[in-house]
């Protein structure tokens, strides 16, 4: 009841942030200021909408719900790191802010990733495949090697080889814009 005597719902609002309390704040307010629940659900709705017409396919209801099932789920990763006013953390464990306008990713499972999905990033989502490719460089630079298998923006080192070598070769081959060569 907590504390209350009404039959009224009690609501809650969760926020998360990498980072910090500040942070899940910020994120909660730029992106979860409305209690209205079927806000967020039409939103999410529409956005995945809007993901999911990056490739339209023609077959049977029953094919159409498997294809799209197994695209929102190469879609799901790797996911945004950062808060909105852009400070995640880094390898070194490290708060660092992405300039203005840019997300940090991680969960990188690179040895799953590499063969079909990092490919199809390529050639659907060619800016977000090339911020994956920036962001591998970041973990480089921290880190003194390219992520393994990246969870969280911590590596877990669960596999051997390192399968971000011919995602970021494949990216440069694929002459994806705004990859800085010279670091990758």
């Amino acid at each position: 009841q907590f504390g209350n005597d009404t039959d009224q719902p009690l609501m809650v609002k969760v926020a998360i942030s990498p980072v910090d309390s500040e942070g899940a704040r910020l994120n909660m307010k730029d992106e979860a200021a409305s209690w209205d629940f079927s806000h967020y659900v039409k939103a999410a709705h529409d956005a995945w909408e809007r993901e999911l017409q990056c490739i339209d396919i023609d077959g049977t209801e029953e094919e159409k719900t498997i294809f799209y099932t197994g695209l929102y789920h190469v879609l799901m990763q790797p996911n945004a790191m950062s808060d909105v006013d852009g400070r995640y953390v880094d390898t070194n464990f490290e708060t660092k802010r992405m300039p203005a306008g840019r997300t940090y990713h991680s969960t990188f499972s690179l040895w799953d990733t590499f063969r079909a999905a990092h490919p199809l990033y390529t050639l659907i989502k060619p800016d977000i495949a090339a911020e994956f490719v920036r962001d591998m460089v970041l973990h480089h630079e921290t880190y003194g090697y390219l992520p393994i298998w990246d969870l969280w923006g911590q590596e877990n080192y669960c596999m051997i080889g390192n399968h971000a070598i011919p995602v970021i070769a494949d990216a440069i081959l694929a002459e994806l814009p705004g990859i800085d060569v010279e670091k990758a």
